[in-house]
């Protein structure tokens, strides 16, 4: 992760395009797995990260960090208000049942 984000900026400073960091933080995932198991809980992130890939665009970048925390570099944003677009579509991807 740290090294696509410091080659982003590297481009953005070259290029002057922008880009967004988003930090996400599973809610309750640790009752997941402690009710449900770790394999059920490897089952529900694995199930995410689909989920965010298939929301952001194809240069953007997508990693796990920690046990339910993901960060997401959108590359070549244009404005607030198309982040704001990408954060609400990945969020109404991963709340699907």
């Amino acid at each position: 992760f740290f090294t696509e984000l410091q080659n982003t900026i590297n481009y953005s400073l070259s290029s002057h395009q922008h880009f967004a960091v988003i930090f996400l933080d599973i809610k309750g995932f640790k009752f997941i797995n402690d009710f449900y198991g770790h394999e059920n809980g490897d089952f529900v992130l694995q199930t995410i990260a689909e989920r965010i890939k298939h929301s952001i665009t194809t240069n953007s970048f997508l990693a796990r960090i920690g046990a339910d925390e993901f960060v997401i570099i959108l590359k070549d944003t244009h404005s607030k208000e198309s982040i704001k677009k990408y954060v609400k579509l990945i969020i109404s991807n991963i709340e699907k049942p």
